[in-house]
C-alpha cells in the first residue's frame, strides 16, 4: 500500500504536464545507450552451480546504471536502444556500449555502418567478446572498430589508468604518479597501429608508480 501511495503522489505531480505530452513525439537525443538482454550471460559462470555464482562477476546492470546516472547527472538527453532498433542508430551521434558482451554479426555490422557514417562508439570492458550462447571469442567481434585486440583480463579487482603524454586534460588530477583508480578488472588489449591511445594501465610499487 505504501508503494502504491508513492506512485500515486508522483503521478499526481505529473498530471499537470499530460496535456503537453504527445504519444507520437520522438525523443530529441544525440546519445543512445545500447541495452542487450543477452549480455546478462556471463561466460565465467559456465559449468558452475547456481550456488557457486558470485553476482558481482557479471555486473551488467551496474554498468548500464552507472552510464545512465552519469548522463542524467550532466543533463545529457539520452535514448535506450536494443537489437530491435539497429536500423535507428543513425539518428544518434554517440552510441554507448556498456560492457555489451554478447553481439552477433548482424548487430556488429549495424554498428560498423553507424561508425562508417560518422557516428561515435564508446564501448567498455568485454563488449562483443562473446556470442549469444556465452561462448568467448578469441577477439572482439568489433576489434576492427575499436582498433584494439583482446589479450586477456587482469586477475586483480583493482585497476589503475595513467594518462599518456598530452592526454592529461581527459583525466583531471591524474598522472603517471597518481593514476586513476577503478574498482574493476582491467581488460588487457593490444592497440593497433592506427589506434589513438590516451591512457595505459599503471602498476603501484612501494617506491611509486610505474607504467605496466
Amino acid at each position: 500500500a505504501e508503494l502504491y501511495g508513492r506512485f500515486g503522489a508522483w503521478f499526481e505531480d505529473l498530471r499537470k504536464y499530460e496535456k503537453y505530452l504527445d504519444h507520437q513525439a520522438e525523443l530529441l537525443a544525440d546519445v543512445a545507450v545500447f541495452f542487450y538482454f543477452e549480455s546478462l550471460v556471463n561466460p565465467s559462470h559456465n559449468g558452475k552451480l547456481v550456488s557457486q555464482i558470485d553476482d558481482k562477476v557479471c555486473g551488467y546492470y551496474d554498468r548500464v546504471f552507472n552510464v545512465v546516472k552519469t548522463l542524467i547527472d550532466h543533463n545529457i538527453a539520452y535514448d535506450v536502444v536494443t537489437n530491435k532498433r539497429m536500423d535507428d542508430l543513425n539518428r544518434y551521434q554517440l552510441l554507448i556500449l556498456p560492457n555489451v558482451g554478447a553481439l552477433d554479426e548482424r548487430e556488429a555490422e549495424a554498428i560498423r555502418g553507424f561508425v562508417n557514417a560518422g557516428g561515435v562508439v564508446f564501448a567498455t570492458e568485454t563488449t562483443s567478446l562473446c556470442d549469444k550462447a556465452g561462448n568467448v571469442r578469441e577477439d572482439f567481434l568489433l576489434a576492427d572498430v575499436f582498433g584494439v585486440s583482446y589479450q586477456g583480463r587482469a586477475k586483480e579487482w583493482k585497476s589503475y589508468l595513467a594518462p599518456c603524454d598530452g592526454q592529461g586534460e581527459l583525466f583531471p588530477g591524474c598522472s603517471a604518479r597518481y593514476p586513476l583508480s577503478l574498482n574493476a578488472r582491467s581488460v588487457i588489449v593490444k592497440a593497433g597501429e592506427e589506434a589513438d591511445v590516451v591512457a595505459r594501465s599503471a602498476a603501484l610499487r612501494r617506491s611509486g608508480v610505474g607504467l605496466g
